[in-house]
């Protein structure tokens, strides 16, 4: 995706029809009014203390998630001075964004989402 791209997604789907729908804004926004500094859960070692679920992601899709955890690993430090941990922070962020989406999407517009992540990320 180009620059240009996103700046013309930041207005699709204003008018509620067609696959430009499906790329609006769907996940809530969280503000912590106390300021409150993130405190990591307690766990000592991800793969053995939580249940392991395994995905199978197109080659596209895979990489813009790597370089999403490091984009937002970098702003966290920057931001926070907080080392993002990919298995006990970012991919439990990931999945808790996605779920949070799929409450606001109509069950009409899961296929035009699909015909987009596939067009987006060159699903094969």
């Amino acid at each position: 995706m180009t620059a240009g791209d996103e700046s013309d997604r930041s207005t699709a789907g204003t008018d509620g029809d067609g696959p430009e729908a499906a790329d609006a804004e769907y996940a809530k926004f969280w503000v912590n009014t106390e300021d409150d500094d993130y405190e990591p859960v307690d766990v000592t070692n991800v793969k053995e203390e939580w249940e392991n679920l395994t995905i199978y992601l197109p080659d596209e899709l895979r990489d813009e998630i790597e370089l999403a955890f490091r984009e937002t690993s970098y702003e966290c430090m920057r931001a926070k001075n907080y080392d993002l941990q990919k298995l006990r922070d970012f991919y439990p962020l990931l999945i808790v964004l996605g779920l949070e989406s799929l409450e606001s999407i109509e069950g009409e517009d899961v296929t035009d989402i699909l015909a987009y992540s596939a067009a987006e990320y060159e699903f094969e």
